[in-house]
């Protein structure tokens, strides 16, 4: 008996390919433009002397990926709004976390590079911080008001899911502000949050394929194919940069009481 879902992981994979040759084609573009613009990555003085060889480097590279998912699924969504089935299911949600997180990561960078708080600084870390947090904690409560109502949790090692309520809430917050810095983090050593970012999608595009969540594999694998085309550029030495190099500007909250 043929699987149905079959045809749908096609799709999904071939989504990926086509954003991977849109992040290829645009990335030699993209690195010329802000080499023009001098949009160049200034590296803090209190790092490594072996990140000094990254000043100039051009930053914003995020760009590179996060632009071919956003106009496919841009794309993808209004074709559901317009009552044909692209996805399978509304893939909005999806669509703002990642747009609103590109949007703070540009800013950061922005005024990292006019250096606005410093030499390589970008945002202060309490305003970056609640950004993030306001933005995990929209998220949560449409997943938890809205449809589809989304309040369990699976837990490894347990088959069933957990029902957990209003606590997704809170769930949401944690996971997403947790998750979002320690992409960051990871930023500093060429591909290095590239590479792990693609594993880490293209394992949650196969448990949400492997748990019938069409949409949700489909929104993983594209931005699996967009990242391998940034790692294209992002590949040691690197011709772009993701972000902020090693130093994560992050103040957890219960730092932000204290003088």
């Amino acid at each position: 008996m043929d699987n149905p879902l079959e045809p749908r992981m096609a799709y999904a994979l071939a989504l990926g390919a086509v954003s991977f040759f849109f992040a290829v084609v645009w990335g030699r573009p993209l690195i010329g433009f802000l080499r023009r613009k001098g949009v160049g990555k200034q590296i803090r003085i209190d790092l490594p002397g072996s990140h000094q060889l990254k000043t100039g480097t051009p930053t914003m590279g995020g760009f590179l990926f996060v632009a071919p998912v956003l106009v496919i699924f841009g794309l993808l969504n209004i074709v559901n709004l317009l009552g044909m089935d692209a996805t399978g299911q509304s893939t909005l949600l999806l669509f703002f976390c990642l747009g609103s997180h590109a949007i703070l990561g540009a800013v950061d960078d922005w005024q990292g590079i006019k250096g606005i708080h410093g030499r390589g600084e970008g945002m202060s870390p309490r305003m970056k911080s609640a950004f993030q947090i306001a933005f995990a904690t929209f998220i949560g409560v449409v997943l938890y008001y809205g449809p589809p109502h989304w309040d369990y949790v699976g837990v490894p090692g347990f088959v069933n899911f957990f029902q957990v309520g209003p606590l997704i809430i809170p769930a949401t917050i944690i996971i997403l502000y947790l998750t979002s810095n320690a992409v960051n983090f990871t930023d500093g050593l060429d591909s290095l949050a590239g590479s792990a970012s693609l594993v880490s999608f293209a394992c949650y595009g196969t448990i949400a394929y492997l748990q019938d969540q069409v949409y949700l594999a489909t929104f993983c694998f594209t931005l699996t194919g967009a990242i391998m085309g940034f790692l294209w550029y992002n590949a040691y030495p690197a011709q772009l940069i993701m972000e902020t190099p090693v130093a994560c500007r992050w103040a957890p909250p219960w730092g932000w009481f204290r003088s």
